[in-house]
């Protein structure tokens, strides 16, 4: 019987890889003083502005959905004809040339790219940046009619007309807006959103020619500069 004996050298050594993650955050900023009594060819501003808080590039989209709600609890399309009267939204030349109850009034159209009920901030926003807003104000659009019923009656030679609502119109209703404001990661918003090729998002803004800046600025007699906010038409 031989003993064998089998030494060797070992040694072992742990090798750490730290992986550090930048702060991520975004803070809102709105301008609205909700009416109590909104009346046809009211105007309210409406802005809303998204901050970069964090560490890290972002794209940033807002969708927008819109409900008219009776003081009966019954809904509204928030659409009218031409002529002011409710819209019951039947066929698509109506849609053409049906009008919103509610207006949006858009600004910085340059700004924002509207794809089906979002709107797109064209630019990434960076640490430290905030976009504009893509809404200035809502309008109460003035040729909206009641859907009312009236009587006459005469007494005395004194003829009297009385008008009552039928309870399921744009009267002592409620509209309301809502605005829900999504954020990602900038390098991965096509995927995260599944844009494809519809929606470019730039890395940075361009910067504006001689003649652009002179379209955009002016100076007031005072001499002091202002700008002039590229305004847009309602959607």
């Amino acid at each position: 019987i031989v003993g064998l004996t089998i030494a060797y050298f070992a040694n072992s050594t742990d090798v750490e890889n730290t992986f550090t993650t930048k702060e991520y955050g975004t803070e809102y900023t709105e301008e609205f003083v909700s009416p109590d009594n909104w009346l046809p060819g009211d105007t309210t501003n409406k802005t809303i502005v998204a901050t970069n808080t964090g560490q890290v590039d972002q794209a940033v989209r807002i969708h927008v959905s819109e409900a008219w709600t009776t003081h009966n609890d019954g809904t509204l399309n928030g659409w009218i004809h031409s002529d002011g009267t409710k819209s019951t939204h039947t066929t698509q030349s109506e849609l053409e040339t049906d009008e919103r109850v509610a207006i949006l009034n858009l600004a910085n159209t340059s700004d924002w790219t509207k794809v089906g009920n979002y709107y797109y901030y064209n630019y990434k926003l960076a640490p430290g940046e905030s976009t504009t807003s893509f809404l200035e104000s809502v309008t109460f659009n003035s040729k909206t009619k009641l859907d009312d019923t009236c009587t006459t009656s005469t007494s005395n030679g004194v003829k009297t007309v009385t008008c009552n609502s039928s309870g399921d119109d744009y009267d002592n209703a409620i509209y309301t807006l809502t605005l829900t404001i999504e954020t990602v990661q900038y390098n991965q918003y096509a995927s995260a959103w599944n844009t494809g090729n519809t929606v470019t998002i730039a890395e940075e803004r361009p910067v504006p020619t001689a003649a652009e800046y002179l379209a955009t600025n002016a100076t007031n007699p005072a001499g002091t500069e202002y700008n002039a906010t590229t305004k847009g038409e309602m959607f």
